[in-house]
């Protein structure tokens, strides 16, 4: 029953659930990122107790708020998660010792994934400025040829 409610909404398709998916995904990383480039200095002394220097203290802050908005806007979509997703995997072992803060990195690392595997999908930017098909980001955001 739910199924043939759902097939008749012309709106609900693939698409749609690619860009719900990269507004909620990438919105979680901006303001991640963005609490992590405004507050830097904390930032780096929190990575510095964790036992991370602080190359890669901003490798992270930037990675999440540009990788953020990559995905929102649907540009380099695969890149973007991949990147997240590396983060992710080592936010994950990181704070494996302790499984209620495993959860959201572990989540937010098979959200990337899929996304890495899906690309942005039709409504992107890329599908909107380019749209061709053959460039590698209408390849990586799946774009159909233009009609």
């Amino acid at each position: 029953m739910f199924n043939s409610i759902v097939k008749k909404c012309t709106w609900v398709n693939n698409d749609i659930g690619l860009l719900v998916l990269r507004i909620g995904f990438g919105a979680v990383f901006i303001l991640a990122g963005w609490e992590k480039v405004s507050h830097l200095q904390i930032t780096v002394g929190m990575f510095a107790q964790m036992g991370f220097n602080a190359f890669w203290t901003y490798i992270v802050s930037f990675t999440e708020l540009i990788g953020g908005i990559a995905i929102v806007l649907g540009a380099w979509t695969r890149l973007a998660a991949a990147l997240l997703a590396i983060t992710m995997l080592v936010a994950v072992y990181v704070v494996h010792n302790n499984i209620n803060m495993v959860m959201t990195p572990f989540i937010l690392f098979f959200s990337a994934l899929s996304l890495f595997l899906s690309g942005g999908g039709k409504y992107s930017l890329v599908a909107r400025i380019c749209g061709c098909s053959t460039c590698p980001a209408c390849i990586d955001a799946d774009v159909a040829p233009k009609a």
